[in-house]
């Protein structure tokens, strides 16, 4: 895929960035001249290469994708890449939707402070059936989208999430969820 073994390429350094291959990137640098492409980056923050990532930051800067750094680096979990890449990141709205995915409470967590469309997070860790990530969403913003949440999780039958959320629905908003769970099949 990356042609590491073609050492007249990009895909020398793009697949030496990705195994994390520090060394070889420095010697690659040093003696050829081809550089690297968006690939470098990407594949050093979805396998958590922070040296690699500052190395390439260092030469060539012009090729990075930040914003598709910082996602792949939430979407597999990897807190130090992603703590590389926020410093002046003002869109992270991809980040954290692949991180609440994926169940990554603390990497939403390090994202939530710069995230602006707060009913979104919390529809996507409803949908996605993740308990743990509610919890924090829960504890940072309280219950607001709470109805949201619950009638979202009692289509998709997540029993869980909806106990998360009931106390502070109405009693209309629960026969209402209690109405989609039934419809669709769900015990609840």
């Amino acid at each position: 895929m990356y042609k590491a073994f073609r050492p007249w390429t990009v895909g020398a350094m793009d697949g030496a960035a990705t195994k994390g291959r520090l060394d070889i990137v420095r010697r690659l640098y040093l003696t050829r001249d081809e550089g690297c492409s968006t690939l470098a980056f990407i594949g050093a923050a979805s396998n958590n290469h922070v040296e690699v990532l500052r190395l390439l930051y260092m030469f060539y800067e012009s090729k990075s994708d930040p914003v598709e750094e910082l996602t792949v680096a939430a979407r597999n979990g990897h807190l130090e890449a992603v703590y590389f890449r926020l410093p002046g990141m003002m869109e992270n709205e991809l980040a954290i939707e692949a991180a609440i995915v994926n169940g990554h409470v603390a990497v939403v967590e390090a994202l939530l402070p710069r995230t602006g469309n707060k009913r979104n997070i919390f529809i996507i860790a409803a949908a996605n059936n993740q308990v743990l990530v509610l919890r924090l969403l829960l504890e940072n913003y309280g219950f607001y989208y709470s109805r949201d949440v619950l009638l979202i999780a009692a289509g998709l039958g997540h029993v869980r999430i909806m106990e998360l959320v009931v106390e502070a629905c109405s009693q209309r908003e629960i026969h209402k969820a209690l109405y989609i769970a039934a419809k669709h099949g769900i015990p609840v």
